[in-house]
């Protein structure tokens, strides 16, 4: 029972000061924030991203467009993909950084 509690303890302080979010991305944050702030802050960035890709957003075009259309594949793989970079700039202007 020692044995495990010393692992709980060290597990519990290797992740201290890192949280996970979205896409499986591991960020570290500052040390004067909490998890409360981490999750406001992702939150607000993320808005912030998707309000940026607003034109790039998923079904846009009043006419479906066939099931795997590259085109279509091709626009969401972008619109994901600055999305993601957006979060990642905007939480590093705010002091995190990716671990």
């Amino acid at each position: 029972m020692i044995g495990s509690s010393a692992g709980m303890a060290l597990l519990l302080l290797a992740l201290m000061g890192c949280a996970s979010r979205g896409n499986g991305t591991v960020w570290a944050m500052p040390a004067d924030r909490t998890q409360a702030d981490f999750d406001q802050d992702w939150h607000r960035c993320a808005v912030h991203s998707q309000l940026a890709n607003e034109g790039w957003s998923y079904g846009q075009s009043p006419f479906p467009s066939p099931p795997n259309d590259p085109r279509q594949n091709t626009e969401r793989f972008f619109a994901h993909t600055s999305t993601n970079a957006m979060i990642e700039t905007c939480m590093a202007s705010r002091g995190y950084r990716v671990e």
